[in-house]
């Protein structure tokens, strides 16, 4: 693990070039389900990056080359690789899984060793999205400085439906390994746990593992209820953050999230906390999601074990889209020692309690002000359930973190942002606007570009969204973005003057299956 304030310099420095920003993803190739990796060209217009190197490594499940390409990108435009047509196009018709490796290659810095990728799991039931999270490490100094510390990886929901098994996915990096051990110790709803090793004798260099973490028998531990896992491991030779979600007993619905640091014993108060440094005009840390209201949809925050011994409290405030403050409901939860157990806080039912009046042709943005009675763990990670339950109920299980003071936030002048619209069945995406200030910062204005998999041309519209207000764009009422997209996927970036403009997408495929991620 890098450390909190080491990821925050790597963010402000020009003095540590990345030169390869790079990706590796585990792929699905059935009947049921096919694998495509969608990314947008934001370095052309986000660094004013001219020219790309792009390569392409594909491999089986245990790690042979079958497949490598090579080709200069230079275009803001949207982009898309179906894995399945390459590997028919290149006569590998068994290859049912393994693993894709993509390289950004720049001459300028990229700042970032990871690029902004999304792996999408497609069938005629699912469209599961999640970023880039695997990676192979660039030399030797990456592979040091993100092995400070091992730390279990945790932070994604074991769902309680009974045809689904929790699952985790990960490639190996260059180096044969030998008897690894997971330790997983799983948790239920009630605090009980119980430990399970799995033993992996021997792991080929670039070899893909897809780990159904227990059986069917196991999994009536949870006792039709929610519950997670900590994954102690000791792999050195990769980014070790794991692909995770659940899956059907026939492979042909995937939800897919990752996992993230399970810091729940770490006690290093300079390591692991930050420190407000204006609690008279900023909250310690707040989360903005949009809030489904309307009948059997549902937001959900889940809180995880995986963060140190603190004491926090939950404030929240509902606001309709303009902005106005309709609600606000004092301490929906408060921690005063470590959490033993994952909870499960489900704003559309806290709010609904509160007898609120709903218009349904109205959008609202939740708003969870979270304050400390000392320091603030610098990493408060959840996982956002968005919920459209119909004959399942398959919400989105997005892991996402609250956004502490930051003084270098309040000095930006502006923020880029920019989401995929996967356009399956029902694609949209929501935008947020709200902070960390008090008395309230800014109205967002807003130019949204839309773009298509043929060319660099995009379509503009302009949006204001007021302070703590909220916008959503739903594809099927759009028109031109409609026609512009040609029935595939597409990109639309998010360009505002005011630097806390943040949202999530969602792909809704209908029978309870809502599948979503935050923006980039």
């Amino acid at each position: 693990m890098r450390l909190y304030k080491a990821n925050l310099l790597i963010k402000e420095s020009k003095k540590l070039p990345v030169n390869r920003s790079s990706a590796i993803f585990p792929f699905i190739n059935t009947k049921f389900i096919e694998t495509n990796i969608l990314f947008f060209g934001y370095w052309f217009i986000k660094r004013n990056i001219k020219n790309l190197g792009f390569s392409i490594k594909i491999r089986s499940l245990k790690g042979k080359l079958l497949f490598q390409d090579f080709k200069n990108v230079n275009k803001a435009k949207s982009y898309k690789i179906n894995i399945k047509d390459i590997l028919k196009n290149n006569k590998f018709y068994q290859i049912s899984s393994g693993s894709i490796e993509i390289e950004i290659l720049s001459n300028e810095n990229l700042y970032f060793p990871y690029p902004a990728l999304v792996v999408n799991y497609h069938s005629k039931y699912c469209s599961s999205v999640v970023h880039t999270c695997g990676r192979i490490y660039n030399d030797k100094q990456d592979k040091l400085s993100n092995n400070m510390y091992l730390i279990p990886e945790s932070g994604f929901d074991i769902i309680p439906n009974q045809e689904f098994l929790p699952f985790i996915s990960f490639v190996n990096g260059d180096k044969l390994l030998k008897n690894e051990i997971l330790k997983c110790i799983f948790v239920n709803e009630s605090g009980e746990t119980f430990t399970k090793k799995i033993r992996l004798k021997k792991i080929n260099p670039y070899e893909t593992k897809i780990i159904n973490l227990l059986n069917f028998k196991e999994k009536k531990f949870f006792q039709n209820k929610k519950g997670i896992v900590k994954i102690h491991h000791n792999f050195k030779n990769f980014y070790p953050r794991f692909v995770a979600g659940n899956s059907n007993k026939l492979k042909s619905i995937f939800t897919l999230t990752h996992t993230f640091y399970d810091a729940e014993k770490e006690k290093d108060t300079k390591r692991h906390y930050i420190k407000n440094f204006d609690k008279k005009n900023n909250f310690d840390s707040t989360l903005l999601l949009p809030l489904f209201l309307e009948s059997k949809n549902y937001t959900e925050i889940a809180i995880y074990p995986n963060f140190p011994k603190t004491n926090l409290n939950f404030d929240l405030e509902v606001f309709d889209a303009n902005g106005n403050k309709k609600i606000k409901i004092f301490s929906i939860l408060n921690i005063k020692k470590k959490l033993a157990k994952p909870v499960y806080l489900n704003l559309t039912n806290i709010v609904k309690t509160k007898k609120l009046k709903i218009n349904k042709n109205q959008k609202y943005l939740a708003k969870i002000i979270i304050s400390s009675r000392g320091l603030i763990p610098s990493r408060l990670k959840f996982g956002i359930n968005f919920g459209h339950p119909h004959k399942i109920d398959i919400p989105t299980n997005i892991c996402f973190g609250a956004t502490n003071v930051n003084l270098n936030i309040l000095n930006k002048p502006k923020t880029f942002k920019w989401t995929p619209i996967i356009n399956k069945k029902k694609s949209y995406f929501v935008i947020t606007n709200g902070s960390f200030v008090k008395n309230g910062f800014k109205k967002a204005k807003i130019k949204l570009s839309f773009w298509n998999e043929k060319s660099s041309k995009p379509l503009y519209k302009k949006v204001i969204i007021q302070d703590n207000g909220i916008y959503w764009f739903n594809l099927h009422k759009d028109k031109r973005v409609k026609k512009l997209l040609f029935s595939k996927s597409g990109w639309a970036t998010i360009e505002s003057d005011n630097p806390f403009v943040n949202g999530f997408y969602f792909e809704d495929m209908k029978k309870g299956i809502l599948s979503g991620d935050h923006v980039f």
